[in-house]
């Protein structure tokens, strides 16, 4: 039926993105395939009796025998503006906060050159961000801390590790589509009712409704982690597989310098990996906190297709954007029209 391979490739798709946009050391084969990724929950939808509902990311701390924490703070990058003035908050507290950046360290980012690939899937989440009324992690969270550390793949690395491995977007794109011919896979489609909640977000759209698109959008982003895990396969992808070891790598620079309480804020599709790298690494789960990355009101109000059209094009970062992807794809010669 189209109608079933199209929402379970969705499905495969909005989990896979959380790692996608959630945009090296010299480990050993062994090491990388050692420890089976556990069932890590960084991420969940909770639905309350009186009709509201949070998507709600965790903070998982880990210990090792010395008494060094790291805590992996899981993010989802469109929220609350509450949301982000909490992760801001918890974040002042770390020796170090080491944090996901594709390109390089935050005060470089006007300087980097815009990757095509990533810069449509940035697009994308400032699209949904305007039509959700939240607010997008780059503009919520305050890298200028002292305590905050690039600890990402470069464009250099980026590029590098995807020509070495034969990856791009679209073949892992290709991947998540053949997920859905996985039995468990289907099971889990099943399970989820996928067919529902496609139609769900179809009609929110339709609707112009805000929060009916993040009630039915929220339940599925809470299943991430393990369509990220059966998207990664045996051998890994450099969105997840790859830019984990330059993590663990500045967390092992970090602990080196005698940094004793340090916070690795990554996208939420990346604990399960990260966890399970910890673990090897001789740190164990000490306790999970929760934070609410959207709150989810019972309204039935729709918006204006107006209304929403207008809120989309008044956010300058957008149509910015848009000129950046066309400047890449069409070359520097690119000039836009001018008023």
């Amino acid at each position: 039926m189209k109608l079933s391979f199209t929402s379970q490739a969705v499905c495969a798709l909005a989990s896979a993105s959380l790692a996608l946009t959630s945009v090296l050391s010299a480990q050993s084969d062994e090491a990388n395939t050692a420890a089976a990724v556990p069932a890590v929950d960084s991420i969940r939808f909770v639905d309350r009796p009186d009709g509201r509902a949070e998507l709600q990311t965790a903070v998982i701390s880990l210990k090792n025998a010395t008494g060094a924490q790291v805590d992996l703070v899981s993010a989802v990058h469109i929220g609350d503006a509450s949301y982000f003035e909490a992760l801001n908050q918890l974040l002042s507290s770390y020796d170090v906060v080491l944090y996901e950046l594709v390109g390089g360290p935050m005060e470089q980012r006007d300087e980097q050159k815009l990757n095509a690939e990533l810069g449509g899937t940035h697009l994308l989440q400032r699209v949904v961000q305007s039509m959700l009324g939240l607010r997008y992690q780059l503009d919520g969270i305050d890298y200028k801390r002292p305590n905050f550390v690039h600890a990402d793949a470069t464009w250099d690395d980026w590029e590098r590790l995807n020509e070495e491995r034969e990856q791009t977007m679209a073949t892992l794109f290709a991947r998540a589509l053949e997920m859905q011919n996985d039995p468990e896979m289907k099971k889990e489609m099943e399970k989820m009712k996928t067919e529902e909640v496609f139609t769900q977000i179809l009609s929110a759209v339709q609707e112009f409704n805000p929060d009916k698109f993040k009630r039915s959008l929220a339940p599925l982003l809470s299943e991430a982690e393990g369509f990220v895990t059966k998207l990664e396969g045996k051998d890994g992808t450099v969105v997840i597989s790859e830019r984990n070891k330059i993590v663990m790598n500045s967390v092992e620079e970090q602990l080196a310098k005698g940094h004793r309480k340090i916070a690795v804020f990554y996208g939420a599709g990346h604990m399960p990996d990260l966890q399970s790298r910890l673990e090897t690494a001789g740190f164990s789960e000490s306790g999970t906190e929760w934070i609410s990355a959207w709150n989810i009101g019972n309204s039935a109000s729709s918006v204006s297709g107006l209304d929403l059209l207008e809120n989309v094009l008044k956010d300058d970062s957008i149509v910015e954007s848009v000129i950046s992807i066309f400047r890449a794809f069409a070359g520097e010669g690119f000039v836009p029209p001018q008023e």
